[in-house]
């Protein structure tokens, strides 16, 4: 009887072990998925903050009268991650991995980069760089 408890004992243990185990797992997962969510909508945000920051700039260009000038600054980064900025067909489209954000934008001629940007209002005409 003495030996039968013991197994008993022993298979009740590893049947902890085996639960725990598995409500440990999920449990990683679980917070994995929640952060992972996080990071997303952190550079989603961010994406839509700088493509605004450029449609005001392009706004605020084409709303004053010719010999504007101004220079303004993209980040060359975000999060520590590289990303894509371009202005087609009348947006500003932002992108980094799947994740992108888009605003429209008055008509410019040239294009934006990373880093410092050069805008002027030449004759009603929007100058990029």
């Amino acid at each position: 009887m003495l030996h039968n408890n013991r197994a008993q004992t022993a298979i009740e243990f590893v049947i902890v072990v085996g639960l725990l185990t598995v409500f440990s797992t999920l449990f990683i997962i679980t917070i994995h998925y929640q952060s992972s969510t996080f990071q997303t909508h952190k550079t989603l945000l961010k994406l839509n903050v700088i493509a605004e920051n450029v449609q005001q700039e392009l706004l605020l260009a084409a709303s004053v009268k010719p010999g504007y000038n101004r220079s303004f600054t993209i980040p060359e980064k975000l999060f520590d991650k590289d990303y894509n900025i371009t202005i087609q067909s009348g947006y500003v489209i932002i992108t980094q991995g799947e994740l992108e954000a888009s605003k429209p934008v008055p008509q410019v001629v040239g294009n934006i980069v990373k880093g410092v940007n050069t805008i002027r209002n030449i004759g009603g005409v929007l100058y990029l760089n």
